[in-house]
């Protein structure tokens, strides 16, 4: 009994004060929401477009040099672009990584030197990133290569005669 009133005493104080913190009002902190200063009104990704010619038409073994003409629509920023060249296309003298800050939007233009060896359909992909300051936006893009001359497509429906029909062996089954 001694120990009973001592230990109900300890249980009460320590009951009594857990239950005291539970009635205070929780600290919250607001941060103030940070607004966007341009309204998009494109499709996602980075407003920015490819301006120049998407089809380049270079001759095999030659180095040939370029420009890629980027049209940014936002005020200002960072534009960071990395240039990928698919297979049998080289990048010349030109750095595969770029970041280019601009202060106004517009034109800006990247110089690029590109060879292949071979005749043939290439492309050089384009990842850029631009960053406005409060969003950063991707977008893919990719500069077509014509080395040599085009080859014709050829029509895999050939026709044997002066037709315009073209007869496909078909099977058809009428029912009621």
């Amino acid at each position: 009994m001694k120990l009973f009133v001592p230990a109900t005493l300890l249980l009460s104080g320590l009951l009594l004060v857990g239950l005291s913190a539970c009635h205070e009002k929780p600290v919250t902190v607001v941060q103030p929401v940070k607004k966007a200063q341009h309204l998009k009104e494109a499709k996602p990704g980075a407003a920015i477009s490819l301006s120049s010619e998407s089809i380049t038409v270079i001759n095999a073994n030659e180095i040939s040099s370029t420009e890629l003409i980027f049209e940014v629509s936002e005020p200002s920023g960072t534009l960071m672009i990395e240039l990928s060249p698919a297979g049998g296309l080289e990048l010349l003298d030109t750095q595969t990584s770029q970041r280019i800050a601009f202060s106004s939007p517009g034109p800006i233009k990247v110089p690029v030197k590109l060879r292949a060896l071979v005749d043939g359909r290439y492309y050089l992909n384009i990842h850029a990133t631009l960053d406005n300051g409060d969003v950063i936006s991707n977008r893919g893009l990719a500069l077509i290569v014509q080395v040599g001359p085009e080859k014709a497509r050829l029509n895999q429906l050939k026709k044997s005669s002066g037709d315009n029909v073209i007869s496909l062996p078909a099977q058809e089954t009428i029912s009621n």
